[in-house]
């Protein structure tokens, strides 16, 4: 955006202005000469810099023509966007998962969240029970059946005790077959037994990865869990 002279009211261009030369006062302060050619001064600025008053730097936003132009670099705008939804995407799952009672080591491994924060948003989402002894409840045999099927569908290839995106775990919160806390123990536990992985080898071997995509999709539209924009 180029600071221009304009009949409009200049008020807010003003106050632009002035924040950046507020900014240029505390680069000098601080001693950050990267920040200061970074918004065009030089060496031999420092100095005028240093002597501007409170009352100079106010007669200089406010001049009738300023000499400072704000431009937007597109390529890291673009980065930054993608950061931010990506990290409001994360957040917004694992409170998600937290309100369909993830267990906190499933919450640690996921998302690095720690014990207080965990109990923090717990509290925050009116959870205040606690499983007793901080064991999950056993499954049925036809929960076991039903999870096996979805693990077979939805782990990843390389590491099969990780699914092939992290908000799939709200599909598998949301079918509740079996609870949460006893999905994430028995598909750990499934992931580093020698005969379970065999097992869970031949099964997969038997699916095309259109079957397996097919199968990913459905459960998303069931559940009303979106692809977000990382991928997972």
């Amino acid at each position: 955006m180029n600071i221009a002279p304009a009949t409009r009211d200049r008020s807010k261009e003003n106050e632009l202005v002035f924040a950046v030369l507020s900014y240029a006062s505390r680069c000098v302060a601080e001693g950050d000469i990267h920040a200061l050619r970074g918004l065009g001064f030089q060496l031999d600025d420092i100095g005028v810099i240093e002597r501007l008053s409170l009352a100079e730097l106010q007669l200089l936003s406010t001049s009738r023509s300023h000499a400072i132009n704000v431009s937007l670099d597109r390529e890291a705008w673009g980065w930054q966007l993608k950061r931010v939804r990506r990290q409001r995407s994360r957040d917004a799952l694992a409170l998600a998962l937290i309100r369909l009672d993830a267990p906190k080591a499933m919450m640690a491994s996921l998302f690095g969240t720690t014990d207080r924060d965990y109990a923090i948003r717990r509290e925050a989402c009116g959870i205040t029970e606690t499983i007793a002894g901080g064991r999950p409840p056993s499954a049925s045999e036809e929960e076991e059946c039903h999870l096996w099927e979805l693990w077979v569908r939805l782990a990843k290839p390389d590491t099969p005790q990780q699914l092939r995106a992290d908000d799939l775990w709200l599909v598998i919160a949301k079918e509740g077959r079996p609870a949460i806390r006893t999905a994430w123990s028995l598909i750990q536990k499934w992931a580093h037994e020698r005969y379970s992985l065999t097992a869970w080898q031949r099964d997969r071997a038997m699916l095309s990865t259109e079957e397996i995509r097919r199968a990913e999709t459905e459960l998303r539209d069931r559940h009303g869990v979106r692809l977000t924009e990382d991928g997972s």
